[in-house]
């Protein structure tokens, strides 16, 4: 194969695969503000946000997400009748900045841009739904005479509850806040349901609570979907509202035991508190989200330090109550709600000055359970005796374990991102592109350097 042919070969090699990874780098357009309307700053609404302090003329920026927490300001100005680009790297807590400053400027709406980013798991819940929650209620209710008729409702309501929330929502926005209310929603419905039907004195049979649950469901997902649209709840919020609407059922039941309400007459208060703690914890998710900057990686991460602390104190109960059976439920939940309200504030402490994508919340979380494991599985293997407070103290160990080493290393990830100003970047393909370029088109021969350095300001 002669030279040129050869040149032409990575040529082409080179353009396919930089398009290749254009694609897989795609951004989303989103706003400037809190009400979805600035999707492109205009230079009278860039003199309130200060974003722009070059030499040249401001014509426009507009902001795209990577993920959670980063963002790319890109800023249009220009300078000596010639048109630049400028691209800027965001943190969470600089949009949040320039979002506070539009608030309650009158703007018209710039852009139609609707996030996308939460259909797959929206679809994804609809689907578990169907099969878990939807699928039953049929066949429950209905009371059919044949079993190959109960299959077939069963089918019926699984496709269903599918494709009824698909074609409602085809074209329609979905973010990821708004998917994962629905996903709260659906999977939190039957305990929801029998607390409720126990509350109001009603059958808690399968009747009953199959039936209520399907309509909790429904309706928090759809009152979730506009509690997320009309009050422009971030993702983080929103998953922090899941975090804290869980931590709410425990919370309840603690506060029930405090009042020794398990051992009286009247154990539909139970319930009722429980039930009350859960949308306690969902309001009070909205207002800390609402409050600070949370990326739905701090809610992950505040979640599993929340959750630690109330596994702290299991293993000294097991020993306090090895030989005797605590005779108050508060002896028992007192200490574990204690420490899981501490382990919640530290978790907000951790992430105050960070912004951890989800995928860093995640793998924290999913980290922690291994670690677990690992501190288990040690204790097993050097401890001979029978103590079942030793071999709590070991997972409990290892969970903590896993948990600070995998924080550590998601600190050490963003500041490195941080702190990698400098980029250096070496493209030797771009030496057979000037040459080709020399005779066919030798003005654009020079806009492909073999080598560049870049620094962030």
């Amino acid at each position: 194969m002669k030279t040129k042919e050869i040149s032409r070969l990575l040529i082409g090699v080179y353009m396919f695969l930089s398009a290749f990874v254009n694609l897989l780098a795609q951004e989303e357009l989103v706003s400037f503000d809190n009400k979805n309307k600035v999707f492109k700053l205009t230079p009278e609404l860039e003199e309130k946000v200060n974003v722009y302090s070059g030499g040249g003329k401001f014509k426009d920026a507009e902001l795209f997400k990577q993920n959670d927490s980063t963002f790319i300001l890109e800023i249009h100005y220009t300078l000596n009748d010639k048109l630049f680009r400028e691209r800027t790297t965001l943190t969470l807590k600089d949009i949040t900045a320039i979002r506070n400053k539009l608030v309650g400027v009158n703007i018209a709406k710039t852009q139609v841009s609707d996030s996308m980013e939460g259909k797959g798991l929206f679809l994804a819940s609809s689907l578990y739904a169907g099969l878990a929650l939807f699928g039953p209620t049929l066949p429950i209710l209905i009371e059919p005479n044949d079993a190959q008729t109960g299959v077939g409702l069963y089918m019926l309501g699984a496709g269903a509850g599918f494709f009824v929330p698909y074609l409602l929502i085809n074209n329609k926005p979905i973010s990821y806040g708004q998917a994962n209310l629905a996903y709260y929603g659906y999977t939190r419905s039957i305990a929801q349901s029998l607390l409720l039907n126990y509350s109001l004195g009603s059958s808690t049979d399968a009747k009953s609570t199959y039936g209520v649950a399907s309509l909790l469901s429904i309706g928090e997902v759809v009152g979730g979907y506009h509690l997320v649209k009309n009050l422009n709840i971030s993702n983080g919020t929103a998953d922090l509202m899941t975090v804290y609407g869980d931590f709410g059922f425990a919370a309840g039941a603690a506060l029930a035991s405090q009042l020794d309400l398990f051992h009286s007459s009247t154990s539909q208060l139970v319930t009722v508190l429980i039930l009350a703690g859960n949308v306690g914890g969902l309001v009070a998710g909205y207002q800390l989200g609402k409050n600070n900057s949370i990326s739905t990686g701090d809610a992950e991460i505040i979640s599993t330090s929340g959750w630690l602390g109330v596994y702290m104190p299991v293993s000294i109960l097991a020993e306090i109550f090895k030989n005797n059976s605590p005779k108050y439920a508060w002896e028992v939940t007192t200490p574990m709600l204690l420490t899981g309200i501490a382990g919640a504030y530290v978790g907000h402490q951790l992430v105050k000055d960070y912004d951890f994508s989800f995928t860093q919340g995640f793998v924290t979380k999913i980290g922690t359970y291994a670690g677990g494991l690992v501190g288990l599985g040690m204790t097993y293997m050097v401890y001979r005796g029978n103590d079942p407070s030793v071999f709590l103290i070991g997972s409990y160990l290892g969970a903590q374990a896993g948990f600070y080493f995998l924080y550590k290393m998601n600190i050490k990830s963003i500041k490195s991102e941080t702190l990698s100003k400098f980029n250096f970047k070496f493209s030797p393909e771009n030496y057979f592109l000037s040459k080709n370029l020399k005779t066919s088109n030798p003005q654009l021969q020079g806009s492909f350097p073999l080598a560049s350095l870049t620094y962030k300001f």
